[in-house]
């Protein structure tokens, strides 16, 4: 007899499970990383996944399984804490652009506009020469150019390069006289990056200006007089610019540039017959002296990091 009833009470309190199901899991240790838990009710209060309600013998299994499989290996761990860590540091975002990170070699290629502004001031023992051409005043006058650079990338931000750059050929032609400048240059720079792409910086080095002054006297009677002279003059600059990236290897860089230079001195002779009715050349002397010049000068190119 209580055999019997000790079978009726077993079996009437397993009805209710085999009937309705079972709805609450409760995890064999407390629910923190310290224990290694990554059981479902764990998951769900550290990673967001609910588990499902279990209903039968095939979502016990699985969760048996699961348990197994999760709750024991170190390696998972690791995976999930180096996850988290990896997550933090992207939150944060970097304290500088992709291209101040680390100890890099970049090299850069640009097209420029350049904007010059000089005088050039004349002097000669010719004594028909007007007060009027004594000098030349040029304002802005754009000539085009192009640069290549390498460069290396410190830590915080700064960078510093070495620049080879070429201008085309100034040309001013007037009746009697064409004069010509064309400017290479080698310049050391050193810049500072922003985290939003803007920059600043400044150079030195040396310009190399060629300048050429040809008169053409042939139409009096007077022979053609050629000037020329190339020197070596320092150079320096500063810059601001802009880079916009592509992705962390390469980008397009935008840039201005105030920067300045001493032009040449030219000294030569020519000949000319001042008095019309002696048909005999005379020489006469003539100084031609490149004031400084303050260039403007405004670029695009690309920057690749290795």
């Amino acid at each position: 007899m209580i055999k019997n009833i000790a079978y009726a009470v077993f079996f009437a309190g397993l009805l209710p499970s085999v009937a309705f199901g079972s709805v609450a899991y409760t995890p064999s240790r407390p629910c923190n990383v310290v224990n290694n838990c990554f059981g479902p009710a764990c998951q769900s209060a550290q990673y967001g996944y609910v588990p499902e309600i279990v209903n039968n013998d095939t979502d016990y299994a699985e969760n048996r399984d699961f348990q197994q499989d999760y709750v024991e290996p170190e390696e998972y761990y690791a995976e999930v804490r180096d996850f988290q860590q990896d997550n933090v540091k992207k939150d944060e975002g970097p304290s500088e652009p992709w291209f101040s990170f680390g100890d890099d070699w970049y090299i850069g290629a640009n097209v420029m506009m350049n904007m010059w502004s000089w005088k050039n001031k004349y002097d000669s023992n010719y004594a028909g020469v007007d007060i009027a051409f004594e000098s030349d005043i040029y304002s802005f006058e754009r000539v085009l150019g192009g640069s290549l650079a390498v460069g290396n990338i410190f830590d915080g931000g700064w960078r510093a390069e070495l620049e080879v750059g070429m201008t085309s050929e100034f040309k001013d032609e007037s009746e009697f006289a064409t004069y010509t400048m064309a400017v290479p240059y080698l310049v050391a720079n050193v810049y500072h990056d922003f985290d939003v792409g803007l920059y600043i910086g400044a150079g030195l080095g040396v310009a190399r200006p060629e300048t050429k002054m040809d008169l053409d006297l042939r139409e009096a009677g007077a022979e053609l007089s050629k000037f020329a002279e190339q020197s070596w003059t320092p150079k320096a600059s500063i810059m601001f610019g802009y880079m916009w990236s592509f992705n962390d290897r390469f980008g397009v860089d935008f840039k201005y540039r105030l920067s300045g230079f001493k032009g040449n001195k030219m000294f030569g002779t020519f000949l000319w017959n001042q008095d019309t009715s002696n048909p005999v050349l005379e020489a006469y002397d003539l100084h031609i002296d490149n004031d400084f010049v303050v260039e403007n000068t405004f670029s695009a190119g690309v920057r690749y990091k290795f």
